[in-house]
């Protein structure tokens, strides 16, 4: 009766192992819509590390890159609507269209995507720019100029480049045809660049102390030798995991930025004047939707203006891009095997990590919920 009852025992240091080490996993596999939103925003060395250390959404990323950047038959493995029957007698797959991809996954506009004012907040629609809408620079002494005209009276020079005079005033012509950005320009650019850099500098800390921590725990916490053995082997595994993993990510976040061109202009201040960045939006109708007149200001205290195209081929991403996810898939496989046989305290400080860093990357991107200045426009201007 006693051996009986003793099968029974809880296990309560085993059953939390296998609770944690299954649920740190478990973040990093889902993520959904708030990592692509991140991605999406996601710009400079910098933000990728923000994104790769401690990430979740493992698989959004990974559909998210294939969809941008992908060989065609990662496509069609993880194309929408299809079933596992599909895509195994299947090897064609109608291509997904390019609005429909850049509208979700990326911060660029174009013919095909525009960001307009909808009155309450700033939407990213799947059609062409309402006819009329502008950028235009305010300036004290010389007025409304267009962003040619500012770039000749000298308020922004592109510093820092190899371009020629010629080079910048074709940008400049691109930049005044196409859609202009909205949500880039809500917040200074130049700020948020520094605050991504702090916060993946502490990222990285956070990194190195959760890596440190399983070496730690297997050579100080008592047990036999051949349990010492097993954690060894389980922190081998675990650290090249966590390295694979890391590496893949940054990877798939440096390739949804590098299909899309930034340009950056800076305002230059002059002695006795100020400048302000605005848009003028008509009353228009696109799609279904109706958006009203508006005059549509940067913050006031930047009056820099921030745009992203979607510029490069595909085609010369996809080797990288099979290269990235192997890492990244690999890299999760593996740190969850060092996981399974080290001891709890990784599991929990994998944990932490991963939680760590949903919190620093919502504080990052918590300027997505500020609106524009607006100024409401009489019908028909």
């Amino acid at each position: 009766m006693a051996e009986t009852e003793g099968a029974y025992t809880l296990d309560v240091e085993e059953f939390v192992h296998d609770l944690l080490s299954g649920l740190a996993p478990l973040l990093a596999l889902f993520g959904g819509q708030f990592i692509k939103e991140f991605l999406r925003t996601s710009m400079g060395w910098w933000g990728h590390v923000l994104l790769s250390v401690g990430p979740v959404g493992l698989l959004t990323i990974v559909v998210s890159v294939i969809r941008i950047a992908g060989p065609k038959i990662m496509k069609i493995l993880i194309g929408k609507q299809v079933n596992w029957l599909t895509k195994l007698f299947h090897a064609f797959r109608p291509q997904e269209e390019r609005g429909s991809i850049e509208k979700e996954l990326l911060s660029s506009t174009s013919d095909d995507v525009c960001e307009t004012w909808s009155g309450k907040e700033i939407v990213r629609i799947k059609g062409q720019c309402p006819p009329g809408m502008k950028t235009l620079v305010v300036t004290k002494k010389n007025g409304v100029l267009n962003l040619i005209d500012a770039y000749e009276a000298g308020y922004f020079p592109v510093d820092g480049t190899k371009k020629t005079d010629e080079q910048v005033r074709e940008e400049l012509a691109r930049v005044v045809d196409a859609p202009p950005n909205l949500a880039l320009n809500v917040r200074d650019a130049k700020r948020q660049a520094r605050e991504t850099r702090n916060l993946a500098l502490v990222s990285l800390f956070f990194l190195a102390c959760a890596a440190a921590t399983p070496w730690i725990a297997s050579r100080w916490l008592d047990g036999t030798d051949a349990n010492r053995q097993s954690l060894l082997r389980g922190n081998y595994f675990h650290s090249a995991g966590t390295v694979l993993l890391t590496v893949g990510i940054y990877g798939c976040g440096y390739v949804m930025e590098a299909v899309t061109a930034e340009l950056d202009l800076r305002f230059q201040e002059k002695t006795g004047d100020s400048i302000a960045a605005v848009r003028l939006q008509p009353s228009c109708t696109v799609g279904d939707q109706q958006f009203p007149a508006t005059a549509i200001f940067n913050p006031f205290d930047n009056p820099n203006i921030r745009t992203s195209r979607w510029a490069k081929s595909n085609g010369e991403f996809q080797r990288s891009v099979g290269c990235y996810i192997l890492c990244a898939i690999v890299g999760f496989i593996v740190s969850l095997v060092g996981l399974r046989v080290h001891h709890w305290v990784s599991a929990v400080t994998t944990l932490i990590l991963s939680i760590l860093m949903i919190v620093m990357r919502a504080y990052s991107r918590r300027h997505l919920g500020q609106d524009p200045v607006t100024i409401n426009l009489r019908k028909g201007h």
